[in-house]
């Protein structure tokens, strides 16, 4: 039986930014660091009367946030910025993957976010070797796509898409949504 494959990131990410104000923002191998806190359920396991024994029951999702490290900053990734302070921002990540065992297979991964800036990019972090400087995302919308599988979640439309099927769509229904 062959060892499963194991990707590591190649390189920088690359990214693109579209403000609020509709004013796109361009990055190329800028962004050394992106960190999502995945999505974490709230879960109730109070013993409902008749039941046997305690049970996790489902719960909503908490929110999510995203960190973006950036390595240097352009005019119009700052003007989009400051320009979103009422409305939702979108991001566009993508970043090569290679096999740690064989560096011919790689893949790409993209990640799409959309929400509001919770830090804005004002300030640098200085270092002998580096300028960083932080963007945090409050995240209304992600997408991933990952070796031709693609994760969509959107708790506004009630979507939970995984390779094209909505799997709350019964709960959508129902909602009359």
């Amino acid at each position: 039986m062959p060892l499963p494959v194991e990707y590591k990131i190649k390189g920088q990410w690359t990214f693109s930014m579209v403000g609020g104000a509709a004013t796109p923002a361009n990055g190329t191998g800028v962004a050394s660091e992106f960190n999502i806190d995945g999505l974490e359920r709230e879960v109730d396991d109070e013993r409902r009367s008749g039941a046997a024994g305690a049970i996790n029951y489902q719960g909503d999702f908490n929110a999510m946030t995203a960190t973006i490290t950036l390595m240097g900053i352009t005019d119009s990734l700052r003007q989009a910025c400051m320009e979103s302070v009422c409305s939702n921002v979108t991001f566009i990540l993508s970043a090569i993957a290679e096999n740690k065992r064989d560096a011919c297979d790689i893949a790409t991964y993209t990640v799409t976010l959309r929400g509001i800036i919770i830090k804005y990019p004002i300030g640098w972090q200085f270092s002998n070797d580096t300028a960083e400087n932080e963007i945090v995302l409050g995240v209304n919308f992600y997408e991933d796509s990952w070796k031709g599988k693609i994760f969509r979640y959107s708790p506004d439309e009630m979507i939970w898409s995984w390779n094209g099927t909505n799997l709350w769509e019964a709960r959508k229904t129902g909602l009359g949504i």
